[in-house]
């Protein structure tokens, strides 16, 4: 149970780190990418800050993916 809890803790820290990859690729702040993907200023800083729950799969879908290629 507890290395299934580190599995997931340490695939958030790898996506999390894609993600903000992906915004300086994108050359983005966390503001623009809101105003892109059509979610909240505070879902996007949510889904960036250690500590904070999952992202939701309806989050990422939203057009994320795609802006920050």
């Amino acid at each position: 149970m507890h290395d299934e809890h580190g599995e997931c803790e340490a695939a958030l820290t790898e996506l999390r780190e894609k993600l903000t990859d992906g915004l300086a690729r994108a050359r983005l702040t966390k503001t623009q990418l809101a105003v892109q993907t059509g979610l909240g200023r505070t879902t996007v800083q949510e889904a960036f800050r250690a500590g904070a729950p999952a992202p939701s799969a309806e989050s990422l879908s939203g057009g994320w993916l795609i802006t920050l290629r």
